[in-house]
């Protein structure tokens, strides 16, 4: 227990429970329980000073843990130094099949692994390699928890990153954003709140903005680089690689003066947009704070992805893809609503009502 205790004491002096209600429930309640006893689990998720606060419970539930991290997936290198002090084992680039009973992965970097009791994957881009599984896999992203980290923790960490990159006065300024996904929504609803003229290109039949976002319909060319050409900043959030690799659109970028940001893991501005045209050379501009998302956004979905895993530890499950149990994501959804930091901006992202 002493690590336990010594990373508790870490964490309470960078966090507010608040700023962790649904970890920090996981946390008391499995110090009593133990559901994860004796369990050698691997955690791939990106590891940076707030998932410090994901490994208490896990370490509560009496699991064996061992922290990964991977050339494929973005980490904190001082962090990463900091766990041996903890007591914390940690492996890079793991490949040892069949010596963890449960992996917490993170873009399916782990899935060749063969856990003995299943996986649990964090994001929808890791969820195509586990298509032939024949373990249990629980796909945290497979429901609305995860839309609280997607929408309100990116589109946060867009404003935040573009005042440390010396770009946070968008009052009256046109930010033109391809994708209206998830992510989308989040950062056109922080700009916007940041007092940005928000127009948002997508498919008119696949979304639905509020009045005061202009949307385009992405096969109106005309419209779409018109509203390039006006813009101040661009941002593509389309999760999809290559998505806007379109020689009359580059030609349109490259000539332009507009500032161009990236906020997906892939690079959606293709090969005829130099890296040396976009914010942090086309690598997800959230990614140069210190803290990506911040800890209050990214709360629920850790709790969940832990609680996936002692799901799968409590009774076997068939092998295959399936969504989180719907009674945690209500669980933690309101633990959030009641203790959090959050519950108004939820209300103000029109999140409350995804759970009607």
């Amino acid at each position: 227990m002493e690590l336990l205790t010594k990373l508790r004491t870490y964490v309470a002096g960078c966090y507010r429970p608040e700023e962790y209600p649904a970890l920090s429930e996981q946390l008391e309640t499995w110090g009593r329980t133990r559901p994860l006893a004796g369990l050698p689990v691997l955690d791939g998720t990106p590891v940076f000073r707030n998932t410090l606060t994901k490994y208490l419970p896990l370490l509560a539930a009496g699991a064996e843990l061992t922290v990964a991290t991977s050339d494929r997936i973005p980490f904190d290198p001082a962090v990463v130094e900091q766990l041996a002090a903890f007591g914390l084992k940690h492996v890079h680039n793991c490949r040892s099949r069949g010596e963890f009973a449960l992996i917490l992965d993170c873009g399916g970097v782990y899935a060749e692994l063969e856990p003995r009791l299943g996986f649990v994957e964090l994001t929808r881009s890791g969820a195509y390699r586990f298509e032939h599984c024949d373990r249990p896999v629980i796909l945290v992203d497979d429901s609305r928890i995860k839309t609280i980290e997607t929408c309100l923790g990116t589109g946060d960490g867009f404003l935040r990153a573009m005042a440390q990159l010396g770009y946070g006065r968008m009052s009256g300024r046109r930010v033109v954003i391809f994708g209206y996904g998830k992510v989308g929504r989040g950062v056109a609803y922080y700009a916007q709140r940041a007092g940005a003229l928000v127009t948002a290109v997508d498919d008119p039949e696949r979304v639905q903005t509020p009045p005061a976002i202009q949307l385009i319909d992405r096969r109106d060319t005309a419209a779409v680089l018109s509203a390039v050409r006006d813009a101040w900043c661009v941002v593509s959030v389309t999760g999809i690689a290559g998505a806007l690799a379109d020689p009359e659109l580059a030609a349109t970028l490259n000539a332009g003066t507009q500032l161009i940001a990236n906020m997906g893991v892939e690079d959606e501005f293709g090969p005829l947009v130099p890296a040396s045209r976009v914010l942090c050379a086309k690598r997800p501009l959230n990614f140069v704070l210190a803290e990506p998302t911040q800890l209050r956004y990214l709360d629920p979905t850790m709790a969940l992805h832990n609680a996936a895993a002692a799901v799968l530890a409590e009774s076997p499950q068939p092998p295959g893809l399936r969504p989180p149990d719907e009674a945690l994501v209500c669980h933690y959804w309101a633990v959030v609503e009641r203790d959090g930091l959050i519950a108004g901006e939820l209300a103000g992202a029109g999140l409350q009502e995804a759970r009607s």
